[in-house]
């Protein structure tokens, strides 16, 4: 009988896990893809809220654009989503050389900051990826926090 109990608990164990494991692999997947997008120049390569069909924030030389940053403050959060075909919410911002918040704007799931995601969404599983651009002649890193 300790032996029955013993494998039903080992195969249910098992089972979380792998799920566990499976989904926090989903998240990342979905912020490397949604890391890939914003690091594009999106498209149309002109685009803007009206015209979206794929939204990306970098030119040539990993140069952020300062009109396609603001055309997506304008785009509903949901509507983004969608277009970065992703079911989980996301947040980025930026930070200068000296690891302090760039004065560049951010966005993501509305009411959502770099300081308070952990207690206002308490997520099950976070990815965080960061990436390099250029804006105004200086290095910029982009920090983008993926949840679910």
């Amino acid at each position: 009988m300790f032996f029955i109990a013993l494998f039903i608990f080992y195969q249910y164990y098992s089972n979380t896990v792998a799920i566990d494991v499976g989904e926090l692999q989903n998240v990342r997947r979905d912020a490397q893809a949604l890391s890939e997008y914003l690091m594009s120049s999106g498209y149309p390569a002109d685009w803007n809220e009206t015209n979206v069909e794929q939204i990306g924030l970098v030119e040539e030389g990993y140069r952020l654009n300062e009109s396609k940053l603001g055309n997506l403050t304008v785009l509903n959060y949901d509507d983004t989503r969608k277009l970065f075909n992703t079911k989980y919410d996301y947040y980025f911002y930026f930070i200068d050389k000296n690891n302090q918040v760039a004065n560049i704007s951010t966005y993501g799931k509305p009411g959502i900051n770099m300081t308070n995601v952990e207690e206002v969404e308490d997520p099950k599983k976070i990815v965080t990826l960061s990436r390099f651009v250029f804006y105004e002649r200086n290095m910029y890193r982009m920090v983008l926090y993926v949840w679910d």
